[in-house]
């Protein structure tokens, strides 16, 4: 056997070794295996009164808790996703130390935890606030063949490995409440789109056992393309998530339509559909952008015979919708805009 390549293969492996041990095995001292990455935390996670999360320089969102809930700066102040929120912090004041990576700033790179600030950096950080106090968090890496992520803290130099792995979203919105309404087909008994230049499309059926809704606005001598398409346009404010939000501080405004949906316990949702222009740019000649947004206000349809469950609901949607816009993907938005046309068959399919 020729041994150079041997010799070769073995200086190889040796090096190899060297520097896992110097990635795996710096810094341990300062902190033993075993314990909390944040000591002291889950204690004292109920006086975290902030969360800020920023990757590749840029805030993503700005977590506030007030007296009833968490929101979002960046989104005017709209209420959180407690959901995510409490997944963030229960992951934050659990977090205990797996595994002890590298305390060379030459490998943060390798997983996921180099500074915010160098440039190219797609590190993701949480600033944890406790009153006056903060902490800075940089999440790195997933591990592809064990759980957890690689974590360290801002003003520390050792990476470790711990048994919690953060959800961080991308995008503002997805630290917001996203869940708009979900008011099912079943629960409705009538829609109605009034739309500006005056035409009304209606549908409707007679009792919540019954399966499918009529189009009592079917014009004379025209067939329906199929039941199915009514139903689901019925269906219109279910499951219905917002893409955007802001305070409903419109000053002008086009309304293109409106829709009424009546429930058979006597609560009704509508939605008004508006069109605003923005000015893109401070200056005279700056482009302009006409997006679509949702108003959305509610009531009963005779507070004299409403259901105490009737009432609770439309307080609740109230309470959440109450002075804000939002935006709906194109196809939701869509579907509240919908024509008689839209339901029937073409004249040559007839």
């Amino acid at each position: 056997m020729n041994r150079k390549p041997f010799l070769m293969l073995a200086a190889l492996t040796a090096v190899a070794v060297v520097l896992t041990v110097m990635m795996d095995r710096e810094g341990r001292e300062d902190e033993p295996a075993g314990q909390k990455f944040i000591p002291g935390l889950a204690e004292q996670v109920n006086d975290v009164t902030s969360l800020v999360h920023r990757s590749a320089g840029e805030t993503i969102a700005t977590l506030s808790r007030g007296d009833s809930n968490w929101t979002v700066g960046e989104l005017d102040g709209y209420p959180a996703d407690w959901q995510r929120v409490r997944a963030t912090l229960s992951a934050l004041a659990e977090a205990t130390i797996v595994e002890f990576k590298t305390a060379n700033p030459d490998y943060f790179a390798r997983l996921g935890v180099e500074d915010p600030g160098a440039s190219g950096s797609q590190a993701a950080v949480l600033d944890v606030g406790t009153g006056e106090q903060a902490s800075s968090i940089i999440a790195g890496d997933i591990p592809d063949l064990q759980f957890g992520q690689y974590v360290r803290r801002a003003d520390a130099g050792q990476v470790v490995l711990i048994d919690q792995e953060f959800d961080l979203p991308d995008e503002t919105i997805d630290w917001a409440d996203r869940q708009l309404l979900d008011l099912g087909a079943g629960l409705v008994a009538s829609v109605s789109i009034m739309h500006a230049d005056g035409e009304v499309v209606t549908l409707s059926k007679a009792s919540a056992d019954d399966s499918d809704f009529s189009l009592k606005t079917l014009p004379e001598g025209r067939e329906l393309q199929s039941v199915y398409t009514l139903n689901s346009a019925a269906g219109m404010f279910s499951m219905l998530e917002i893409d955007d939000v802001q305070r409903d501080e419109i000053e002008a405004a086009n309304v293109l339509a409106e829709s009424t949906v009546t429930l058979f316990n006597g609560a009704r949702v509508n939605a008004e559909v508006l069109t605003v222009e923005a000015v893109q740019d401070d200056s005279a000649a700056g482009e302009s952008e006409v997006t679509r947004w949702l108003r959305i206000s509610t009531d009963l349809v005779d507070p004299d015979l409403a259901e105490e469950q009737a009432m609770e609901q439309v307080e609740g949607i109230r309470q959440r919708t109450e002075g804000w816009l939002y935006q709906v993907s194109s196809t939701r938005m869509d579907n509240l805009l919908r024509r008689n046309e839209n339901f029937l068959k073409s004249l040559d399919d007839q």
